[in-house]
């Protein structure tokens, strides 16, 4: 398939732009497991329930309707 795409005259820019996008998901992804790691660490830290943060995440979706 790349070299189809190559062929065509475009593949290089195609390719660049997917391997861009690649880079921006993979770091996305790394930061958002940062952010989780985080707020795991601050529940274990301040010893606050798991129960009454999921009650509090859970009622976001419902307190924007």
């Amino acid at each position: 398939m790349v070299t189809m795409m190559v062929s065509v005259g475009r593949g290089s820019r195609l390719l660049v732009i997917v391997a861009g996008v690649a880079v921006f998901l993979a770091i996305a992804v790394v930061v958002i497991a940062m952010r989780v790691m985080g707020i795991i660490m601050a529940i274990e830290m301040n010893g606050t329930s798991v129960a009454r943060i999921a009650a509090v995440v859970g009622g976001i979706p419902s307190a924007g309707r």
